[in-house]
């Protein structure tokens, strides 16, 4: 058999493409970029898994929390704000039907509140052993390192910030309306703005 027939046979099965390939495999050399490689040597800390866990358990709990008056586009976040050494626990959601109220919106903080462990009207943890299921999302898994102050749930309560914002509904009616509520999960009062 010669060298044409032998390659005609190949072309047959669709294999002369991937033969002639490999004459000409060349080496592509790569390697991570500035921003990746700076993302692989950056360490996740203990603030920065808590929050991604606190964030993803809140998303977890949307299905149990909402009354039949919000939509179902209920968005949950999580961050920092380092100017005022707060993690702030972020909930949006849209009505139903008609304008938002001041009253929708402290029934938002008041259900998740309350989904943490902690009455809204006293704040009073009622939950692990003094403190809200939110801080307890902090917790680093198995062991108590030596360095760890013996208060540390109890102080990342005092920093935890909640703030709702309900809008009416997609398509917005006109104008866009938004009541925005927040509060402290340790002290029970609330501050509202509309716009």
């Amino acid at each position: 058999m010669n060298w044409r027939m032998t390659v005609n046979r190949w072309a047959e099965f669709g294999l002369a493409p991937g033969i002639a390939c490999i004459g000409f495999n060349v080496p592509v050399h790569s390697a991570p970029n500035h921003a990746t490689s700076y993302l692989m040597e950056e360490r996740v800390s203990l603030l920065d898994w808590g929050m991604y866990k606190l964030e993803r358990w809140l998303e977890s709990q949307e299905g149990h929390y909402w009354r039949k008056d919000f939509g179902r586009d209920v968005s949950t976040y999580v961050r920092y704000d380092w100017d005022r050494d707060r993690i702030v626990i972020d909930v949006q959601v849209e009505t139903k039907s008609g304008n938002p109220t001041k009253s929708q919106c402290e029934s938002v903080l008041k259900t998740v509140i309350s989904g943490g462990g902690v009455a809204f009207d006293t704040r009073k943890r009622y939950l692990n052993q003094g403190v809200s299921t939110f801080a307890v999302e902090f917790a680093q898994s198995g062991y108590v390192a030596g360095n760890e102050p013996k208060d540390l749930w109890k102080r990342i309560d005092d920093v935890i910030e909640l703030r709702a914002i309900v809008s009416n509904q997609w398509p917005h009616e006109e104008p866009l309306r938004q009541v925005e509520c927040t509060t402290k999960l340790t002290e029970p009062k609330v501050f509202f703005s509309e716009s």
